[in-house]
């Protein structure tokens, strides 16, 4: 890890290079170091492009007796950044047992918004992007691009590979076309539970308790778009559409929103909003310098007539600070939908415009 924190969950140790998910991989090959039970959140986005990297709690050393001694039992929180260009090769026979993934042996441990994009896992036995074999929750999160080879690339899953009970996989995501969500040994185990999630020609996994599962064709025609506008309000905003079309027109998750902004800077907003014109915001400067605008909550009745507005003008966003308020509208109209806005005073363009809320009409 680099240093900071101290692995708890209020101070959870934290990850920002390959080389702190190296040492990690490292630490917990250790069945008595501790780290398997450790909190750690990821603060900058990784490439892992050239690092040694075999997994987290891959039990090959000495000291382990593959009987859920020393496999991992923390949290991960990506705190809405991505892992790309990950490799995981244990084809040879002591590492991970032949299992890869980002966690190799997970006893009931968590991870929680991250994305891995592009990796590529080489195993003897089993595959799972994010855990190979265990019980784990994973928790708003994605993967792309992923390929599998050795033996393993008939025992391949996108989440969690030979779940044990109680494995939950809730608001996730795969778009590489056949993966399966998740995957369990002969006996099928207990408790197992997919929640708002959807692959790509990839089964789900009907043994598990599914709700509101979606199994998507590879490319987006006109009965796939009303599927996944389905999906989408199923899912409790979990998910939200691909508006900037950064997903092939496949739903992404509400933190990939987040990341988004119209300068290409990382300026975080989270906007929620209701029919009865009842909103909150917060919005996170993420620049290194102070953000100057205005922003405005935005209710629409119908032909997008603007019916309630509130302006917060020449708005100053220190670097690293917030701008949060809630509340509620007077106007006896019907709201149909509403507008975050933010926008650049000085030039009149818009900075962000992510989120817009429809709501049901009689």
């Amino acid at each position: 890890a680099s240093g900071k924190g101290d692995g708890t969950e209020q101070a959870p140790y934290e990850l920002s290079t390959a080389a702190d998910l190296v040492k990690l991989s490292d630490l917990t090959n250790t069945k008595d170091s501790g780290y398997q039970s450790k909190f750690y959140k990821i603060t900058a986005d990784i490439d892992m492009t050239g690092a040694d990297f075999h997994g987290i709690s891959r039990c090959e050393s000495a000291d382990y007796d593959y009987s859920n001694n020393g496999w991992f039992t923390g949290t991960i929180d990506g705190d809405g950044h991505i892992i790309s260009n990950l490799t995981v090769d244990n084809s040879r026979s002591i590492a991970g047992n032949g299992y890869a993934g980002l966690v190799i042996y997970s006893t009931n441990c968590t991870i929680k918004n991250l994305g891995i994009n592009t990796v590529s896992l080489k195993a003897k036995s089993r595959a799972g992007a994010f855990v190979a074999r265990g019980a784990a929750t994973v928790e708003n999160c994605y993967v792309k691009n992923m390929t599998v080879s050795g033996k393993a690339d008939s025992n391949k899953h996108a989440f969690v590979s030979q779940a044990a009970a109680n494995t939950k996989v809730i608001n996730c995501y795969s778009t590489t076309n056949g993966i399966p969500a998740m995957g369990a040994p002969s006996s099928t185990p207990s408790g197992c539970v997919l929640t708002n999630v959807y692959t790509k020609n990839g089964t789900i996994a009907n043994w598990a308790t599914c709700t509101n599962t979606m199994n998507i064709p590879v490319s987006v025609d006109e009965v796939a778009k009303g599927n996944i506008a389905n999906f989408v309000t199923a899912s409790g905003r979990a998910f939200a559409a691909d508006d900037k079309n950064v997903n092939n027109g496949f739903p992404v998750l509400k933190w990939e929103n987040e990341r988004i902004a119209a300068d290409g800077k990382l300026v975080i907003s989270d906007f929620t909003a209701a029919n009865d014109k009842t909103f909150s915001f917060s919005i996170k400067n993420c620049k290194t310098d102070t953000l100057k605008g205005a922003v405005a909550v935005c209710f629409y009745g119908e032909n997008n007539r603007l019916i309630a507005a509130k302006v917060y003008a020449d708005s100053e966003i220190a670097s690293g600070a917030f701008l949060k308020d809630s509340g509620t509208l007077s106007d006896t109209n019907q709201a149909v939908s509403a507008k975050l806005f933010l926008w650049d005073s000085l030039t009149g363009q818009s900075m962000l415009d992510c989120y817009e809320y429809t709501f049901a009409t009689e």
